[in-house]
């Protein structure tokens, strides 16, 4: 995950409920009629990566293969819902559909997460520090423990950041096979490439990959091995 920086209301967002306020309706996403512009508008503000896993996303939901949905932070039914932030626009994320329709244990994202809460990483600008990749491939809380498993079996003793973050990576099924399959993948290729970078090459390769747009996948993988060039 990563910090995604909001901009303005959309002008769809702001039109769409003062219809429905002078209307005397109620103010639904179920009714919102705008949902694939707001896609595209979310998908150029996050560089066109997921919001959780930072897969490429470059379509609204047709097909599981780069599509993506409108994902809310805070889900908007059951116990962890709050109806009030359904049309919030800080609220709403483009999420990848890569596992849309799967099976529990198989999907990530927001299709794992349904209606369950996680903390607001996306929404800290130091989102970056409460997460590490280790070697094999999976996304960890950024602590003391080398794999996801030593971090459930020490889950009572974690502090608040890396229980929180754990969490998250739990809700989210972030350590599903193909996506530790596709970082352990990436992060041999990284290897082979900061073996050879100085310290200041490897924070201006940082700089560089962060002026693309789209963002290359797994953004914050590279990001996190070029800054431990020693």
């Amino acid at each position: 995950m990563r910090y995604i920086h909001k901009g303005n209301e959309p002008a769809i967002i702001a039109k769409y409920r003062t219809l429905r306020q002078n209307a005397g309706q109620v103010i639904s996403y179920a009714d919102f009629p705008n949902a694939q512009q707001l896609n595209d508008i979310l998908r150029e503000e996050q560089n066109s990566i997921c919001c959780y896993c930072m897969q490429a996303i470059n379509h609204f939901q047709d097909g599981n293969e780069a599509g993506s949905h409108n994902e809310h932070l805070v889900p908007q039914h059951g116990i962890y819902g709050n109806v009030a932030l359904q049309m919030e626009y800080t609220n709403i994320y483009a999420c990848c559909n890569y596992t849309k329709d799967f099976p529990d244990e198989d999907s990530y994202c927001g299709w794992h997460k349904h209606d369950g809460w996680i903390t607001n990483f996306i929404q800290q600008r130091n989102c970056r520090s409460f997460f590490k990749y280790n070697s094999i491939g999976e996304i960890l809380p950024n602590g003391v423990f080398e794999t996801e498993e030593e971090y459930r079996l020490n889950k009572l003793i974690l502090p608040q950041g890396q229980s929180d973050a754990l969490k998250a990576i739990e809700v989210l099924n972030l350590n599903q096979a193909v996506l530790k399959k596709r970082r352990f993948d990436l992060i041999q290729t990284i290897f082979l490439v900061i073996r050879n970078l100085s310290l200041q090459q490897a924070q201006a390769k940082i700089q560089r990959m962060l002026n693309l747009n789209p963002l290359p996948p797994f953004v914050e993988v590279n990001i996190y091995y070029l800054n431990h060039v020693q």
